[in-house]
């Protein structure tokens, strides 16, 4: 029952959370480009797997940038089994999508995964 209590919740060891490995993600240079977002990822130094978000002011105001940041956290809460393990990810927003719709941005963030994984 624990781990379906522990699956709940988008704890802070699962997050990218220093600039310092923001850096290290992007120096590694591995990289997956979509029409919507630029992937970064590299093997990380503890054990698990972690997200890291950034959505450029381009993107538009703060509430827009805000509830990508949500959806995406919820589908990295409820789809953590596809995630690589010891893997950070850091999912880089540039271009506002039209319409911000859950069910299509997961399509797209599980081929990012699949592409990550090879």
């Amino acid at each position: 029952m624990t781990s379906d209590l522990s699956r709940q919740f988008y704890k802070k060891n699962s997050r990218v959370r220093k600039r310092s490995d923001y850096n290290r993600i992007k120096k590694h240079k591995n990289i997956v480009k979509t029409k919507s977002c630029i992937v970064n990822f590299a093997k990380n130094h503890c054990e698990g797997k972690r997200l890291g978000l950034i959505v450029t002011k381009k993107y538009g105001n703060a509430v827009t940038r805000n509830t990508i940041k949500r959806i995406v956290r919820e589908i990295f809460r409820k789809n953590q089994e596809l995630f690589p393990e010891n893997r950070d990810i850091v999912f880089i927003f540039t271009r506002k999508l039209r319409e911000i719709k859950y069910r299509e941005l997961e399509i797209e963030i599980k081929k990012i995964l699949k592409r990550v994984q090879n």
